[in-house]
Order: structure tokens, then sequence, then C-alpha cells
């Protein structure tokens, strides 16, 4: 993620979103969302003092409050720090759903007693979590799928939309199967050291074998 962040920020580029790890990622091996949980942390805790000398502000949208304790706080130093930075905007989806957002912030207009016949689209934006920002102009799809996953659907109505073609490529250099996807991910969420790239592949290696996250584990909806 750091060198598209690098990249971009050569560019009149205001704002970016990037999907780190979806409502709907609670189904996977634990090991694998334990693993999603770390790299984010670590990333934080590497980089968060560079990011913020670029001028970079940091945002997080998503269900902040199901995250465990030690990565809020990291999201929230993050978030304090680069507040008053102005070269670029990163969002941060994390535990991040299309549909949970729009649920959440039609929670919150019932909440705060809004009236049905004053609810347009301009006061439901107000109630996302990226109230305040600007539709999405592009959207690229990453890893050789053709679905959206979910994401920033309220905010892509009208987006342009590009689908990279980097799993064929990699392929096609004559790379194992089982390598391609996790080079991919290296590709797409800039990993930056080989200690990072072997995290990920332990993460790789566990996704067809471990526990699930029970449903016991999965944080529950805040009300």
């Amino acid at each position: 993620m750091l060198r598209m962040v690098e990249y971009l920020s050569e560019y009149p580029i205001k704002y970016v979103t990037v999907y780190g790890f979806s409502t709907e990622n609670w189904g996977r091996p634990k090991a694998e969302v334990d693993g999603l949980f770390e790299l984010l942390a670590r990333f934080i805790d590497k980089y968060l003092n560079y990011i913020h000398e670029k001028d970079i502000r940091l945002c997080h949208i998503g269900r902040l409050h199901q995250l465990p304790q030690s990565l809020q706080k990291s999201i929230g130093r993050a978030t304090e720090l680069t507040g008053n930075n102005s070269r670029m905007t990163l969002n941060v989806a994390f535990n991040y759903g299309g549909r949970a957002e729009i649920v959440d912030a039609a929670r919150r207009l019932v909440a705060d007693g809004v009236s049905p016949d004053d609810i347009d689209e301009s006061v439901f934006e107000g109630y996302l979590y990226t109230a305040g920002l600007p539709a999405v102009d592009l959207l690229i799809r990453t890893g050789d799928e053709v679905r959206f996953s979910n994401f920033l659907i309220w905010q892509t109505a009208y987006s342009e939309y590009y689908l990279t073609d980097l799993v064929r490529l990699l392929k096609e250099k004559g790379k194992k199967t089982a390598a391609v996807s996790v080079e991919s991910a290296d590709e797409l969420l800039g990993i930056n050291s080989e200690e990072d790239l072997r995290v990920l592949k332990e993460i790789w290696a566990n996704k067809q074998a471990g526990s699930t996250v029970s449903d016991s584990e999965i944080p529950a909806e805040e009300s």
C-alpha cells in the first residue's frame, strides 16, 4: 500500500480509498483474520510518521468498534496525528461493507429522529462513513476479479470502472498458481519487506486450513 500511496501522491489526487477487510471477511479462517489485523497494525506502526511527513491524512471507514482494542488504538492514533494534513486523504476501509454502511446510516437517521419527509440523497449521504467526501470518480478492481465485493456501492453509482488483469500477467510469466495470489497481493497491498511477505504467505497457506472464526467470535453489530 505504501508504494501505491507514494506513486499517487505525485499526482493531484486528493482522495484514495483502499479496501483492506470486509464485514464478510470474519468468515475466513481465524489465522487469516488475525494475520490481516496484524498487517494493518504493523503498517501503521512502521509508516505512520512517514505518511504524516508526506502531509497525508489517514482515515478509517467501517465498523471500528468491532476490531480488536489494540488495533482500534493504532487507528485512532493515526487518524489523530494526521487529522490536519491536506495533501491527500487516504481512507482505509477495514471491517467495511457497502451494505453495512447503508444500514448503519439508516440506523443513525432513525436514532437522530429525522423525519422521513426530510430525507433525500444529500441528507442520507451525510450519515454515511464517507460524509463530507466527494463521490468516487474511478474504481480500480485488482486481482483479476470481475465483482466489486460490496465496496462503496453508494459512492460508486456513477464511477468509471477499471479491472486489472494482474493474475493473468503473472501466470504468463510462469509463476506457480499457489504463488500467483501471494505475489499479486504483494503488488496490490504494497508489501514492503520480506518479513511482511512471509506473514502474508503464512496467511495464504492457512486459507484452506485452520478453524474458521465462529459465530460467537464475530463482534455483534452496534444497535
